[in-house]
C-alpha cells in the first residue's frame, strides 16, 4: 500500500475516470492536517463544461452529478486504525452529508458539500482488494477559509454575535429535521442501493441501533469500561495507588446505582449530529465572515439534542463538560452571571444566539446535568485517544501519567457524587 504521504494518483485516476475526466487534465494537493481521512484536493485544468455523471453498472445511491462550472473536487480516503467501525463508515458519512444538506436546502442554506461518488467496497469484501480500490468519497468543494480560535476571539462584539447567529440557525435546524420514517434508533445510519435509509451499528463501536437514548448511554459506558481492560496502561482501574478500591467501586455503581439514574433521563428526539462542529470543519468569507461551508461528516450520527454540546462548539464556548469544570459548565447549565467575564464572552455570545434563535441548549434540556455527568464519566472511562495507535507512537510516559492521573481524579469525584 502507498503511505499516507503519497498521492494515491492511479486511484484518482480511476475515480475521475468514471466521470469522464481525462488523466492529463487535473492536479492534486494532499492536505497534511487532515487527521481521520487522507484528503485531497483536485483541481480541475477547465471548468466542467456540461453536468458530469458517475458512470457504472447500476446506480450509485445518493450521488449527485458533477455540476457545470466546477473547477475543484474533494477526495476522501478514510484512514485505518481510527477506532471507528469501519464497515459502516463510508455509508454513514455520506447518509449524514445528504440529510444535513438537505434538511439546510429546506431553510436555504446549501452549506453542506454534495456526494458526487463513494465507494465502501474494501471495508464490505475484508482484505481481498488491492491497491487500487479503496473506500472513498468523491465531494464538492465549497471554498471559503478556516477561523482560527485567535481570529473568532479578535472579533469586535457585533461580528461575533453576527458568526454566533449564523452558527445557532444550523444547530436549530439540524435540531428539528425531520428525519426519515426509516431510522429509528441512536446510532448510525446506513441505506440500500435504492438508497433507502436504515438506522445501524454506532460508528463508535458501541454496538446498536438503540431505542432510547439511555439505552445508548448505558452501552457506551459499558463499552468504554470493557475497552479499559484491553488498554495495558488503564488496566481496568484495577491497579491504582491513589484509589486502590476504583475498579470495585465502578461495577458497584453500574451494578446499584446506574440503571436508576438512567430511568431518571427523559426520552429525547433522535436528531442529526456532526459530532465534530469545531473551526477546522467550518470554512468562512473571511470578508464577510459569513459561513459558506460545513465540512467533515466521519462522526455524524443520531443521537439527542444535547448529544451535539458534548461533542461540539469548543471553540464558541458552548462544549458542556462534565462535573470536574465547575464554571463553565454553571454558565452553559443555569445562565452566565453578569456582568459577564471577558473570557466568558464567546460562550455567552453563544448560548445568547441558541436563545435568540429558539435552538434547544443545555439550559433548557431536561436533565442535562445528569446525562452530562454520566456521559463524561463514560468518557473518563477509556478516552477515545487510548485505543488509537498513533497516540501511543507520540505521547510520552510522563504524557500518559499524566492523563490516566486526570481521568482517576475524575472518576473518584463522579462516583462520589453518586455515593460510591
Amino acid at each position: 500500500m502507498a503511505s499516507a504521504d503519497e498521492i494515491p494518483l492511479p486511484f484518482i485516476t480511476k475515480v475521475l475516470g468514471a466521470f469522464g475526466i481525462a488523466p492529463s487534465s487535473f492536479n492534486v494537493e494532499r492536505n497534511a492536517k487532515a487527521t481521520n481521512n487522507n484528503v485531497f484536493l483536485i483541481h480541475l485544468e477547465e471548468p466542467t463544461t456540461s453536468d458530469l455523471l458517475f458512470k457504472s453498472d447500476k446506480p450509485l445511491p445518493l450521488a449527485n452529478a458533477i455540476p457545470t462550472g466546477t473547477s475543484s473536487l474533494v477526495l476522501r480516503i478514510p484512514k485505518v486504525d481510527n477506532n471507528v467501525q469501519d464497515n459502516v463508515r463510508v455509508r454513514n458519512e455520506v447518509a449524514c452529508l445528504h440529510l444535513a444538506r438537505q434538511a439546510l436546502l429546506e431553510a436555504d442554506k446549501p452549506l453542506v458539500p454534495r456526494v458526487f461518488s463513494w465507494s465502501d467496497a474494501t471495508a464490505a469484501a475484508g482484505d481481498t482488494f488491492g491497491d487500487d480500490d479503496k473506500d472513498y468519497i468523491l465531494e464538492e468543494f465549497l471554498g471559503g477559509e478556516t477561523m482560527s480560535w485567535d481570529e473568532l476571539k479578535a472579533l469586535n462584539e457585533e461580528d461575533r454575535a453576527a458568526v454566533c447567529a449564523q452558527f445557532a440557525r444550523i444547530a436549530k435546524v439540524w435540531q428539528e429535521y425531520q428525519l426519515p420514517d426509516d431510522i429509528t434508533g441512536y446510532g448510525s445510519i446506513t441505506f440500500d442501493d435504492a438508497g433507502r435509509f436504515a438506522s445501524t451499528e454506532s460508528i463508535f463501536r458501541v454496538g446498536g441501533p438503540y431505542e432510547t437514548y439511555a439505552d445508548y448511554l448505558n452501552a457506551t459506558i459499558q463499552w468504554q469500561l470493557n475497552q479499559s481492560d484491553n488498554v495495558a496502561y488503564l488496566g481496568g482501574w484495577k491497579t491504582n495507588k491513589d484509589f486502590p478500591d476504583l475498579r470495585l467501586r465502578i461495577n458497584t455503581f453500574i451494578a446499584n446505582k446506574l440503571p436508576a439514574l438512567l430511568a431518571d433521563i427523559p426520552e429525547h428526539k433522535p436528531c442529526l449530529i456532526h459530532g465534530d462542529l469545531t473551526l477546522p470543519n467550518l470554512h468562512f468569507d473571511k470578508k464577510t465572515n459569513r459561513l459558506v461551508g460545513i465540512l467533515d461528516f466521519d462522526f455524524g450520527h443520531i443521537g439527542s439534542p444535547l448529544t451535539e454540546a458534548m461533542y461540539s462548539f469548543a471553540e464558541f464556548g458552548g462544549l458542556l463538560w462534565g462535573r470536574g469544570d465547575d464554571d463553565e459548565r454553571s454558565a452553559l447549565l443555569s445562565g452566565f452571571p453578569e456582568p459577564v467575564k471577558a473570557e466568558d464572552a464567546l460562550g455567552h455570545a453563544w448560548d445568547k444566539a441558541l436563545a435568540a434563535e429558539g435552538a434547544q441548549r443545555p439550559s433548557t434540556i431536561k436533565e442535562a446535568e445528569l446525562v452530562s455527568d454520566l456521559w463524561w464519566f463514560g468518557q473518563e472511562l477509556c478516552y477515545f485517544h487510548w485505543l488509537l495507535p498513533r497516540f501511543h507512537e507520540k505521547i510520552t510516559d510522563e504524557q500518559k501519567k499524566k492523563s490516566f492521573d486526570k481521568s482517576a481524579k475524575a472518576i473518584d469525584v463522579y462516583l462520589k457524587h453518586w455515593g460510591y
